[in-house]
């Protein structure tokens, strides 16, 4: 395409960092190996002036490597932080974050069924103050998340955009408030 040019731009098959195609294009190339490139930019492309354009890309292939994994021995275990045990502990410390992990998101995925059902069977209307206090509340989150991730503040975060999950929170908070009342449900003062 018209002045667009780069040299020696490496690339990982596989990485999606190109255009839909150009990857494709290059599967079983050879270093030295030119290959010529018809693709089309998607319509949503950063750059609006090349958006849904047909492009041409003439390329070679300077070199071609394949990624080379480290060896897993007691070396490798103390890079992350295994200093006695070696690989076997390494593996062991391993299965346990898998095991805890997926404890978590079986436990998070029956949670959200739960609270699912419940906004199933308990249709209620939610006061819109309270929607849009929450609704604020989000976003503020939003935005102070994004600030301590070296993101810029000054990012626009539409209030609507939190308005779905607001107005979820609140009916859980009044239905299960409300579950809490009828079913006399009382904090276990040991389990804080």
């Amino acid at each position: 395409f018209d002045g667009g040019s780069a040299q020696s731009v490496p690339l990982v098959l596989g990485s999606s960092s190109m255009i839909p195609g150009f990857e494709a294009g290059l599967l079983g190339a050879k270093a030295g190996e030119e290959r010529v490139l018809n693709l089309t930019f998607p319509a949503e492309y950063r750059a609006d002036h090349l958006a849904g354009k047909e492009a041409r890309f003439d390329v070679k292939v300077s070199k071609v490597a394949e990624p080379v994994l480290p060896e897993i021995d007691e070396e490798f275990a103390k890079a992350f932080g295994v200093s006695e045990g070696g690989v076997e502990a390494l593996h062991k410390e391993i299965r346990g974050n898998m095991e805890r992990e997926l404890r978590e998101k079986i436990r998070s995925v029956v949670k959200e069924q739960a609270m699912d059902l419940l906004l199933e069977a308990h249709e209620i209307e939610v006061p819109k103050v309270l929607v849009r206090q929450e609704a604020e509340t989000l976003q503020r989150q939003t935005k102070d998340n994004l600030s301590q991730g070296g993101q810029k503040s000054s990012i626009e975060l539409p209030l609507d955009l939190f308005e779905d999950q607001a107005k979820r929170r609140v009916a859980l908070g009044l239905i299960l408030g409300e579950v809490i009342r009828e079913n006399k449900i009382e904090l276990d003062k040991d389990r804080v």
